[in-house]
């Protein structure tokens, strides 16, 4: 009863007097297929903006030949097949997906855990250019907008002052707070 499925098994039999024993020559026997056991949760080998390598392991118990396996993105059937590995792609920017991984033998198919793969974060994007307003000889606030696509966790807003168009100029305000202005003082006539 606690027999492996799709095991080869050597069967003996021993007959024992106060003589001594005999075996009887092995006959040979092969359990059942059954549907693999101990799939793993798919995982992230490689995470982009738009696109995730999803890879995963041969079940712990596979029961029987593995025939295939299917991959599910958010309960859709994305892959099937035979290999290991399936790049995801036309993602969006720093979301998680929902992803399941079946294994199957000709006798039924297994499920695995749901995880949630996330894509990696991008710079933000459709960023308006800041609005300047004059104060006075040497002050300007300087006030802007929070950028259209984010892309990820907004970390800081970085401003820079230069009075050469061509140079990036030096950094006058780093900070994490999220105000959307900041007033630049001490500037020459």
């Amino acid at each position: 009863s606690n027999a492996v499925p799709f095991t080869n098994y050597s069967v003996h039999f021993v007959a024992c007097t106060a003589g001594g024993c005999t075996e009887s020559e092995g006959v040979p026997v092969i359990t059942f297929e059954e549907a693999p056991e101990g799939v793993s949760a798919p995982t992230a080998l490689e995470q982009g903006g738009f696109h995730i390598v999803i890879g995963w392991k041969l079940p712990r118990y596979p029961n029987g030949i593995i025939t295939g396996y299917i991959l599910y993105i958010e309960r859709d059937t994305v892959y099937q097949g035979a290999e290991y590995s399936y790049t995801a792609t036309g993602l969006l920017v720093y979301t998680g997906y929902r992803v399941l991984l079946e294994a199957c033998t000709r006798v039924g198919c297994t499920q695995s855990d749901e995880v949630v793969l996330t894509t990696s974060q991008l710079p933000p994007s459709d960023m308006a250019p800041p609005t300047l307003t004059v104060l006075g000889k040497s002050r300007i606030q300087v006030d802007w907008e929070r950028p259209e696509q984010l892309n990820g966790d907004l970390e800081r807003y970085l401003l820079y002052v230069s009075t050469n168009d061509t140079d990036m100029g030096q950094e006058t305000y780093n900070s994490t707070d999220q105000f959307l202005y900041y007033t630049l003082t001490a500037l020459t006539p």
